[in-house]
């Protein structure tokens, strides 16, 4: 009996030591104090040499004066991100090892002064992500594979996946391929995960499916 038990006990751990909690994440808000609408933000791992994807995603902006929410996921009890914002002058602010620490939600003010007239070049990938299963994504995480850390959800503070709608995504891309690690969290907290490669390869339009068989 003891024997059963033990076995019982081994299979049901994973599904415990794996389970999502949101209450693992933390929160960072932009409050846009320029002029001009924002038109990317990137919030990248300190960790990675990559930018990621920018979280404001192909069809949105922050505007003047207004602020806009975002998740974020990672293992310590403090780690450094990297920011880059790019208004639609083009002006520009970067951001290296900014620290966020549990318990602490972060405001990351842009204000003009602070913005620079060098605009950073960039060419994207656009990566649409599908939600092929039956229920409800609340949460998306594309780091690149180089980092510990998942990082910005790509949802923001209200946003979810409704089945069989997408994501719109856009990600820099430079010389060579990149790796990235994926992973969805849906209404019930599964977790769905996989890795994909940014390739120029596949075009500048790519899509790929959160799937049954992604399921942790």
């Amino acid at each position: 009996m003891k024997k059963i038990l033990i076995i019982l006990l081994m299979l049901i751990m994973p599904v415990l030591i794996f389970a999502f909690d949101p209450s693992w994440l933390n929160n960072i808000v932009f409050f846009n104090g320029t002029s001009n609408d924002i038109e990317y933000i990137f919030l990248s791992p300190g960790d990675s040499e990559y930018w990621g994807p920018e979280i404001l995603n192909s069809e949105r902006v922050l505007e003047s004066r207004s602020d806009l929410g975002f998740y974020i996921f990672y293992p310590d009890e403090c780690n450094d991100f990297d920011i880059l914002a790019i208004d639609s002058n083009g002006d520009s602010l970067t951001i290296f090892d900014y620290t966020i620490c549990d318990g602490v939600e972060e405001t990351i003010a842009f204000s003009k002064r602070d913005m620079s007239e060098e605009e950073p070049y960039f060419e994207y990938v656009t990566l649409d992500i599908y939600n092929d299963i039956e229920t409800e994504i609340y949460y998306i995480f594309v780091s690149p594979a180089d980092s510990n850390m998942y990082g910005v959800d790509l949802l923001d503070e209200v946003t979810t996946i409704l089945p069989g709608d997408y994501l719109s995504l856009l990600i820099p891309i430079g010389e060579g391929d990149v790796d990235y690690d994926v992973m969805a969290v849906d209404e019930y907290n599964d977790t769905y995960s996989f890795s994909y490669t940014i390739s120029l390869d596949y075009g500048t339009e790519q899509e790929v499916l959160i799937e049954m068989g992604d399921m942790d």
